[in-house]
């Protein structure tokens, strides 16, 4: 039996072209981009929040809280929290006054203080109410007057009214009652007005009086510059 020589390259054509036939299949199967997405990054760690610091005040005998710092510096404007008010926070061992914390010095800087208030009748009738004396000179009849009241918070007044001539002895005193009001002029003046009737007589006479006051005992009749003392309750 005659062989047949096959020459070598057509063996390994023939050997390798289903391989070649099968890898190529393989290559057109692949998707056009092969190459992979990159990593998602790393998440990005956050800072824990800042510690928030916590007020409490004291109002009317108790505490109020917790408030924030920004909640505080509002009462502060709004004057609801004074210097003098007593604040607490963590870490402070006792109740201070407002002013006395350094994170809320400063905020009183910023306030304006609140105009005085103008002084109001029941401001002179409070200074007037107790006993006060006076002593004058009568120059027209030429007699030494003293005048002793006791005003009452009611708007009463009961006293005497003295009245001696030089080297006359023994005054002549005649009890006297009536009521009494008082009106603001200004910071420091009030007008005085007294409805008096003297004791066995029919008739009553209203007297007013501007007056100054020069301390909390005492007070001058702008007229005359006679001065009033408080000697008793």
């Amino acid at each position: 039996m005659t062989k047949v020589k096959v020459p070598v390259v057509g063996a390994i054509i023939a050997l390798t072209l289903p391989l070649l036939l099968t890898t190529s299949g393989m290559a057109q199967n692949l998707p056009s981009d092969s190459t992979p997405p990159p990593l998602p990054a790393p998440p990005v760690e956050q800072p824990p929040p800042l510690p928030v610091t916590q007020f409490f005040i004291g109002e009317n005998g108790k505490p109020v809280g917790p408030l924030s710092l920004e909640e505080v510096q509002d009462r502060i404007r709004k004057n609801n929290v004074t210097r003098t008010t007593l604040v607490w926070k963590h870490g402070m061992p006792n109740w201070a006054e407002a002013q006395t914390v350094p994170e809320l010095a400063d905020s009183f800087a910023a306030v304006v203080p609140p105009a005085p208030q103008p002084p109001t009748a029941e401001t002179f009738s409070r200074y007037m109410v107790g006993t006060w004396e006076s002593t004058s000179l009568d120059t027209s009849r030429g007699l030494t007057v003293r005048v002793k009241v006791a005003f009452s918070a009611d708007g009463s007044f009961r006293g005497t009214y003295a009245a001696s001539a030089p080297n006359s002895g023994v005054p002549n005193s005649t009890p006297i009652f009536g009521t009494w009001t008082v009106a603001p002029v200004a910071e420091k003046r009030f007008k005085l007005t007294m409805t008096v009737s003297a004791q066995g007589s029919p008739r009553t006479e209203t007297e007013t009086t501007n007056a100054t006051i020069i301390d909390d005992t005492s007070f001058r009749d702008e007229s005359d510059g006679t001065v009033t003392r408080k000697v008793g309750p």
